[in-house]
C-alpha cells in the first residue's frame, strides 16, 4: 500500500522519497514518508524553489517577469528598473527615461521583487491543497486493499465534522506523553484523550437512548416535535424577557440614584430658601426701624435685600425645575 501511494502520488511527480515503518507497540502502525520539497527535471538536475523576479516598466504600468518572460516581453516595449542618480536622490527608472535625462546609473543591477517567483510546483506540494489530494489518495488505496482481502471495514478521509459526527475526535498524544503515563506521572494530553472517550461513550448512550424513544413514539413524531417546537418558542421568549428585565433592572438603578440625587438638591434648596426667607425678612425689619435720614445705611439694607431677593427667586426656579422632573418620572418619563 505505501509503495503504491508513493509512486503514484509522490515520486511520478518527481519527489524522492524515504519511508519509515513504525508500529512499536503492536497498536498504531503507521509510517513517515520524508520528501523533497523541489522537483526534479527531466534530466535529473533540481529545480529552483523559487526564480528572480524583475520589476519591470512600460508607459505608467509596472509588472514582474522571470529572465525568461523578460525576452519576449522586452520585444513588447518592457524595461527593467535600474537605480539612477537624480540630483540628490537615488530612484529607479528605466534606461530610455533616464539617458534622456542625463543621469547616471548607480550599479548594474536591476531592481527585483523581495522573494521571487515562487515555483508552482514547489507551492502546490507545500500547500494545504495538496494535504486533501493526500488524504484522500490514502483513503482510495486503504479501501481498496481491504475490498480486495474481503473485509468489511472502510476508512474514510473526512474530518467528524464533514461525516456528520458529533463525537469528539481525540487529539495526537505522542511519545513522550505516553512515557510520562508509564512512568505514573499525569500528562495532560493523556488526561484530555480519557476524558474525550468518556464523553463519546456518554454521548453513544444517549443516542442509543434517543433512538429507542425515536421508535416508540414513531407514530406521534409530529405532535412531539411540535410540543418541542413550542417549548422551544417559549423558552426564547423567555430568553428575551429576561433581557430585558435585566436592562430594565439596571436603568431602574440608575434612575433611582438621578432621582436620590435630585431629592437631596430639592432639600437642601428648601433649606437655603427657607434660611434665606427669615435673613430678608430680619432685614426687612431691621430697614423699617432705621430713620430715613440714614441714607447709607438704608441702601447698604436695600441692596442686601435685592441681592437676596435675587437669589430667592433663583432658588425657587430651580426648585419649581426639580419638581417638574419629579411628575415626569411618576409619568414613567
Amino acid at each position: 500500500m505505501l509503495r503504491t501511494f508513493i509512486e503514484d502520488e509522490c515520486v511520478s511527480k518527481g519527489m524522492c522519497a524515504d519511508v519509515s515503518i513504525h508500529d512499536t507497540d503492536g497498536h498504531n502502525p503507521h509510517a513517515h514518508i520524508l520528501l523533497t520539497v523541489r522537483p526534479l527535471d527531466p534530466k535529473g538536475k533540481w529545480q529552483a524553489k523559487t526564480q528572480k523576479e524583475y520589476l519591470c516598466r512600460r508607459n505608467d504600468e509596472e509588472k514582474g517577469f522571470t529572465a525568461e518572460e523578460f525576452k519576449a516581453a522586452q520585444n513588447e516595449g518592457w524595461e527593467k528598473l535600474y537605480q539612477y542618480y537624480a540630483d540628490d536622490k537615488k530612484v529607479y527608472m528605466t534606461p530610455s527615461k533616464a539617458e534622456a535625462q542625463g543621469y547616471k546609473r548607480v550599479s548594474k543591477y536591476p531592481k527585483s521583487t523581495r522573494y521571487g517567483r515562487q515555483n508552482p510546483v514547489y507551492a502546490e506540494w507545500n500547500s494545504d491543497e495538496q494535504i486533501v489530494k493526500w488524504r484522500k489518495a490514502w483513503e482510495t488505496i486503504t479501501n481498496r486493499t481491504l475490498e480486495q482481502k474481503n473485509i468489511q471495514e472502510r476508512v474514510d478521509c473526512r474530518s467528524f465534522a464533514a461525516r456528520g459526527i458529533t463525537e469528539q475526535p481525540t487529539i495526537h498524544e505522542g511519545v513522550y506523553a505516553r512515557v510520562m503515563a508509564q512512568k505514573g506521572i499525569s500528562a495532560d494530553r493523556i488526561e484530555l484523550n480519557k476524558q474525550i472517550k468518556q464523553d463519546n461513550a456518554l454521548l453513544k448512550l444517549l443516542k442509543e437512548q434517543v433512538k429507542k424513544l425515536t421508535a416508540a413514539v414513531e407514530n406521534t413524531v409530529e405532535k412531539l416535535a411540535r410540543a418541542l417546537e413550542s417549548i422551544r418558542s417559549k423558552l426564547i421568549v423567555t430568553q428575551y424577557q429576561l433581557l430585558y428585565s435585566s436592562k430594565e433592572l439596571s436603568h431602574a438603578k440608575i434612575g433611582k440614584q438621578v432621582i436620590s440625587n435630585a431629592l437631596d438638591r430639592y432639600r437642601s434648596i428648601c433649606g437655603r430658601i427657607e434660611q434665606k426667607e427669615t435673613e430678608l425678612d430680619h432685614l426687612t425689619a431691621e430697614k423699617a426701624a432705621i430713620a430715613p435720614i440714614h441714607i447709607l445705611q438704608r441702601n447698604r439694607l436695600t441692596n442686601s435685600i435685592t441681592t437676596l431677593t435675587e437669589d430667592i427667586e433663583e432658588l425657587r426656579s430651580e426648585k419649581a425645575a426639580l419638581l417638574s422632573r419629579r411628575n415626569g418620572w411618576k409619568k414613567g418619563n
